[in-house]
């Protein structure tokens, strides 16, 4: 079989794995990150590290879907399930499933303007929006991401020796004209029409969202990372050096500094780098 086609590299990458999960020759502990497309961060920054000699050693997969008819990722949940029964007490399983609900419900400026109180009321409302009451928007992300990744959670849980640790998405972008230059997915949902919400709001949900998925964590007793230090502005957004190159991810650079949180978990265990947002 030709190896660069499409079959074929997937023949090398599951060949890569096999090699990767098989031994511990180096005795080094294996971080293994999983989940959808805030994972590509990652990946980039997995692959900027090489394959140097290192105390951790870390390899990135996306789940794979079909998205606008072409399959994108690289690894099953099932084959994801099977990698996790070969980790050991001294690897991580990292996961980050979803992560964009917060832009799929706020990013587009909806028809019918809306506002939330924060939890601590700090920040001022919009002008004219429909305020809907914050514990409203609370069931309304834990229903959603309870049957998004609770499952998900619970089966790798069962199925690995390892730590299983979630990480938070990344912040949203304040920078609208960043938004907008590459909308990708969010233009079929008329943002170039209707316009982006307003920087508050979209910070708001954000924090909400990182919240109910902590809450979600300490109820499954599963690890959380939340964002690395330095990498979120004042008032809720991603800075600016740590923006890909589209509307909602975070770039190699960010994901680097994840993979340090990651670093530092796996080398110490009682490590603080697991923390409340």
């Amino acid at each position: 079989m030709p190896l660069f086609t499409a079959p074929g590299l997937a023949l090398v990458a599951l060949t890569r794995l096999a090699r990767l999960f098989s031994g511990r020759s180096d005795g080094a502990s294996q971080v293994l990150i999983v989940g959808d497309s805030h994972v590509d961060g990652l990946k980039r920054a997995c692959k900027k590290r090489g394959d140097a000699v290192a105390p951790v050693s870390f390899s990135a997969y996306r789940f794979t879907k079909i998205k606008n008819g072409m399959q994108v990722g690289q690894l099953s949940f099932e084959r994801v399930l099977e990698m996790a029964t070969s980790l050991t007490p001294t690897d991580l399983l990292a996961v980050s499933i979803g992560g964009n609900e917060h832009n799929i419900l706020g990013l587009v400026q909806h028809p019918i303007p809306f506002d939330m109180f924060d939890k601590d009321g700090s920040t001022p409302l919009t002008e004219g929006a429909t305020c809907i009451p914050y514990t409203t928007l609370w069931d309304f992300f834990e229903t959603w991401l309870m049957g998004k990744t609770k499952g998900r959670f619970v089966e790798l849980r069962r199925a690995t020796k390892s730590r299983l640790l979630v990480l938070a998405p990344p912040p949203p972008k304040r920078d609208e004209s960043q938004i907008l230059r590459r909308p990708g997915e969010f233009e079929k949902a008329g943002i170039l029409e209707h316009g982006i919400s307003p920087a508050p709001l979209r910070a708001k949900l954000w924090l909400l969202q990182v919240r109910v998925l902590r809450a979600l964590c300490e109820t499954l007793e599963i690890g959380f990372v939340p964002p690395p230090s330095g990498t979120v502005t004042t008032d809720g957004f991603l800075e600016p050096q740590y923006y890909a190159d589209d509307a909602t991810h975070a770039n190699a650079v960010y994901g680097e500094l994840v993979l340090r949180q990651l670093q530092d978990i796996a080398l110490t265990p009682h490590s603080d780098a697991e923390r409340k947002p």
